[in-house]
C-alpha cells in the first residue's frame, strides 16, 4: 500500500509541476517574448499559404485562430460552415510573431490584404468566374476577416467569431498593437456579422463595440468564454446564405 501511495503521490506531483510550468509559460513567457520584441522594435515579414476544398456555392475564405491551423474549422461547431457547399479557401496564417505588430500592424496587414487580393484574382482566373465571396475568421482570424472586409472591395460579406479586435488582450502580443488595422478605429462597411460571449476574456466589450461601429449583425451569447456556440454558428450560416442574390 505504501508503494502505491508514493507512486500516486509522484504522479500527482508531476502533473502539478507540468500545470505550473504551462501556467508560468502563459503568464510570463509569452508576455516576456512580446516585451522583448517591442523593445527591439523590429518588424517581421509574414508568409501566408492556403488550401482549397472544392465547391460551387460561392467562395468562402476561412481564417483560423492564433497559432492554430485550418483544422480549427473542422472542429464543432465551426465545421457547420465548412459543410455548406462553398468553395472553401482555408487561409494558413503564420505563427503570430510579435514583430508583426511592432509598427501597429501596418506592414503585416498591408501584406496580408495584398496577398489575399492576389490570391483571389488568381482563383478567379483559374476558375473562369467571379462568384460571391465571403470571409470568416475565429478570434485572431476574426481580426483578419474584418481587416480584409474593410480593405478589399470584392468581399461581399464577413463573419467575425470572437474577434480579437484589440491584440494586447492576447498574452503573446501584450506589448504590440494593431492600431494600423483596427476594426474599432477603421471599421468595415461591408455587411457583416459578429459573434461573442459576454464573459470572453479577450474583450467582450470591445467585440460588441466593433460590431456597433461596423453596423454589423450582432450575435451575443453568455457563459461560453472565448468560443462560439452552435446557435451562434447557425445564425452565421443563415446570415451568409442570405447574402446570395
Amino acid at each position: 500500500m505504501k508503494r502505491l501511495f508514493f507512486a500516486l503521490l509522484a504522479v500527482a506531483l508531476a502533473v502539478g509541476l507540468i500545470w505550473k510550468r504551462e501556467a508560468l509559460r502563459f503568464h510570463l513567457f509569452d508576455p516576456g517574448a512580446s516585451y522583448a520584441s517591442a523593445q527591439r522594435g523590429d518588424v517581421a515579414k509574414p508568409a501566408f499559404n492556403y488550401s482549397v476544398q472544392p465547391g460551387g456555392n460561392g467562395r468562402l475564405y476561412l481564417i483560423h485562430g492564433i497559432n492554430r491551423a485550418p483544422e480549427h474549422w473542422r472542429e464543432a461547431p465551426f465545421n457547420g460552415l465548412v459543410q455548406q457547399g462553398y468553395e472553401v479557401v482555408f487561409i494558413h496564417l503564420p505563427p503570430a510573431d510579435p514583430a508583426f505588430f511592432n509598427d501597429g500592424g501596418k506592414a503585416y496587414c498591408a501584406a496580408f490584404t495584398q496577398w489575399l487580393d492576389n490570391l483571389d484574382m488568381r482563383l478567379d482566373t483559374e476558375r473562369g468566374r467571379q462568384p460571391r465571396k465571403f470571409i470568416a475568421g475565429i478570434s485572431y482570424g476574426g481580426l483578419h476577416a474584418m481587416t480584409a472586409a474593410r480593405r478589399l472591395a470584392w468581399v461581399d460579406a464577413y463573419a467575425a467569431l470572437s474577434p480579437a479586435v484589440y491584440l494586447r488582450n492576447l498574452s503573446s502580443l501584450r506589448f504590440q498593437s494593431n492600431s494600423e488595422c483596427s476594426p474599432l478605429l477603421d471599421p468595415p462597411s461591408t455587411p457583416g456579422i459578429v459573434a461573442w460571449s459576454s464573459d470572453d476574456e479577450v474583450g467582450a466589450d470591445l467585440m460588441q463595440l466593433a460590431a456597433i461601429r461596423a453596423n454589423a449583425s450582432a450575435v451575443p451569447a453568455s457563459g461560453i468564454g472565448h468560443t462560439t456556440s452552435t446557435e451562434q454558428m447557425g445564425r452565421v450560416i443563415e446570415f451568409l446564405s442570405a447574402q446570395h442574390p
